[in-house]
């Protein structure tokens, strides 16, 4: 049976990289028994294959370098993962901190705005600022960074 569970594991981390509490839950939906799921993780992390350190640090260079997100959205997707909210924080900080996130954000509303300004329809000014301002916040950055990003790309709206 812990062969089983053990072959499982590899299977999933042949995949990509698992936190502690992910491969907890898939070795338990696959119906191992509560000890055998500890042997495993065990050993796992004793191999240096679990670790939620490392999971941490390669899903945030994940979404800096593959799919642009905000510190908000990376920090709700690491929670759910199972990730403790000190480590979510610190490697934030180490690997995202707000100049970077704030370029990330520039440059994906950059790309976006000239999508926008290129349809055959052309928008009033304030409309282009909801759909940017939706655009970014759904992309799980911050107000703080967004009403930068609009200020700096000169997409203010008449609101405050």
């Amino acid at each position: 049976m812990a062969t089983r569970a053990f072959e499982f594991a590899y299977k999933l981390l042949g995949l990509r990289l698992r936190s502690v509490f992910e491969m907890e839950k898939r070795l338990k939906e696959k119906g191992f028994e509560k000890e055998i799921i500890g042997q495993v993780i065990k050993k796992l992390e004793e191999q240096g294959y679990l670790d939620d350190e490392k999971f941490t640090e390669a899903w945030i260079h994940d979404r800096i370098n593959l799919q642009p997100r905000g510190n908000f959205l990376i920090s709700r997707e690491l929670k759910e993962k199972g990730i403790a909210s000190e480590l979510i924080e610190k490697k934030l900080s180490e690997l995202l901190p707000i100049e970077k996130e704030l370029e990330m954000a520039e440059e994906l509303a950059d790309k976006k705005i000239k999508i926008i300004k290129n349809r055959k329809v052309k928008l009033p000014k304030e409309k282009i600022y909801q759909m940017m301002a939706a655009f970014l916040q759904g992309k799980g950055f911050s107000g703080e960074v967004i009403k930068e990003v609009m200020e700096k790309l000169a997409i203010v709206s008449n609101h405050p």
